[in-house]
């Protein structure tokens, strides 16, 4: 280098952007384990009383886990959807528009690694500074039964059948039976024999209302006259 140095003053030094690396997904270490890729399905006979949205159906799902429920190496779920479909099940396509805003309800964030954990369209997650994972299970669990309540409406799966309410409203008739037979001896479970008649109460009007949709649902034809020839 030729000519003369000269004294330079430096006055503002640049800002490190990151002196430690920010977290940006979740934790990538051995007590995290990444969910596989899933699918909903539901069959008939699988339906519980929601307090709030009245029967819902209770889902299945099916994970694309290599070795589990005939998922090769490829993860494709074909083989096991249609093992879904033989056993009188739905396929809860998440791809379907009948979902209307719970379309696409198969979500995933990332790790740090760049793996990806799947995960319900609701689900939260907060991250602490050790790395543990918090889940929104009380808030995730509420959006969920919505939208359990959204595909029984959407037209996807068959209206609960009149057996499977029957079924239903057995169990709940033994439970509120218990609860009265024991409630002269235990005074604190009468409150919760109340609640449930009342419950058998609203299973009753809710089933009326099932029925009252199937009956306006069902087309009417015309009746065909026969008329006999000579």
């Amino acid at each position: 280098m030729s000519g003369t140095q000269k004294t330079i003053r430096l006055s503002t030094p640049q800002v490190e952007e990151e002196v430690v690396t920010a977290r940006r997904g979740l934790p990538a270490n051995g007590r995290f384990v990444c969910a596989d890729r899933f699918v909903y399905t539901h069959y008939p006979t699988n339906w519980e009383y929601d307090d709030e949205h009245g029967f819902v159906p209770r889902l299945n799902k099916v994970m694309a886990k290599p070795g589990v429920n005939g998922v090769g190496a490829d993860r494709k779920l074909n083989r096991s959807l249609a093992w879904v479909s033989e056993q009188g099940g739905t396929f809860i396509d998440p791809k379907d528009t009948r979902l209307g805003e719970y379309q696409n309800y198969v979500r995933y964030y990332e790790t740090e690694s760049g793996q990806k954990h799947y995960c319900d369209f609701s689900d939260e997650a907060t991250v602490l500074p050790n790395g543990k994972v918090l889940w929104n299970k009380s808030e995730s669990a509420k959006a969920f039964r919505k939208f359990r309540a959204a595909i029984r409406d959407s037209g996807i799966i068959e209206p609960m059948h009149e057996e499977v309410y029957v079924a239903l409203k057995v169990k709940a008739e033994r439970r509120a039976n218990s609860l009265h037979g024991r409630a002269d001896r235990n005074p604190h479970l009468l409150k919760k024999a109340q609640a449930a008649e009342a419950r058998l109460e609203a299973m009753d009007q809710e089933f009326e209302k099932i029925i009252n949709q199937m009956a306006k649902a069902t087309p009417k034809g015309n009746v065909d006259t026969f008329v006999m020839e000579d």
